[in-house]
């Protein structure tokens, strides 16, 4: 069972990367699998040094990201067996590409996943989507930030119906653009669970 795909091109090589697993709710068997072409999508390889797995957690939702320094970055939900406790986590590479480097834990609260593909803005600030549950399955969307590569981060959280920011409701996933035109000016289109229409 395929699921969550990705795509960048980065050092003349379109990259793939996608959770495997045996079904496609929870469990232990998903990891990250990364695929690579050198021909534009016609044949693909298996990049099995940029592979991720781990016996203890369920890796889901992987995103790619292409800092404009050539920077390759692999952002992924971890979530484990029982469910109780899902995390946001990156790894590193460089060119060329061939193996990531540690795992660096992003969130903070006891359940957060990944929302969407992380973007980096014309100031160079990389922005992360996620969003938090709580104890009744209800979300809070957000965002975590840097502006030194990663060294430091903060978490901004998103207004939803004119809610305060960390309100928690039935928005989750949501993908974030910046305003070609005045460089700091963002858009946010999110998905409400349970409704038809994007936000």
């Amino acid at each position: 069972y395929i699921s969550f795909p990705s795509l960048v091109y980065v050092g003349e090589r379109l990259y793939c990367c996608a959770r495997e697993a045996t079904t496609h709710t929870v469990t232990v068997s998903g990891q990250v699998t990364v695929r690579y072409s050198d021909d534009l999508g016609f044949t693909w390889s298996e990049a099995t040094g940029l592979a991720v797995t781990d016996a203890s957690w369920d890796l889901r939702d992987p995103q790619f990201l292409e800092q404009s320094d050539g920077t390759l970055w692999l952002f992924y939900s971890k979530t484990n067996a029982g469910d109780t406790v899902r995390t946001v986590v990156y790894r590193k590479a460089s060119a060329p590409y061939t193996s990531w480097g540690a795992e660096t834990t992003l969130t903070t609260p006891t359940k957060a996943n990944g929302a969407g593909k992380p973007v980096e803005l014309a100031s160079g600030r990389i922005l992360v989507p996620c969003y938090e549950i709580d104890g009744s399955g209800n979300t809070a969307p957000f965002v975590r930030w840097t502006t030194d590569n990663g060294s430091t981060w903060t978490t901004d959280y998103l207004t939803t119906d004119g809610n305060a920011p960390g309100t928690y409701g039935a928005y989750n996933e949501f993908s974030v653009a910046e305003d070609p035109t005045t460089a700091g000016n963002l858009v946010a289109i999110i998905r409400r669970n349970g409704f038809s229409n994007l936000y």
